[in-house]
């Protein structure tokens, strides 16, 4: 699945190549390790610096955006 806009035009990002970032030390790293070290360093920071709370766009935004995508 797609996640671009569908009027947009295509985005052939899996064709890009990427051997010259990878050379340069870039290396995908499994999912769950991401998730594992993010929230150890989401843990880490001072409370006041955290946001853990409300995420996303407002609902009716969201069904709004969702129903002219449709």
């Amino acid at each position: 699945m797609s996640w671009k806009n569908r009027r947009s035009p295509p985005v052939r990002s899996e064709r890009t190549a990427c051997a010259k970032a990878h050379a340069a030390g870039l290396r995908c790293r499994p999912v769950a390790e991401t998730v594992r070290d993010t929230w150890a360093w989401l843990r880490d920071l001072p409370a006041q610096d955290r946001s853990f709370g409300r995420h996303g766009i407002d609902p009716e935004k969201e069904a709004a955006i969702l129903a002219e995508w449709a």
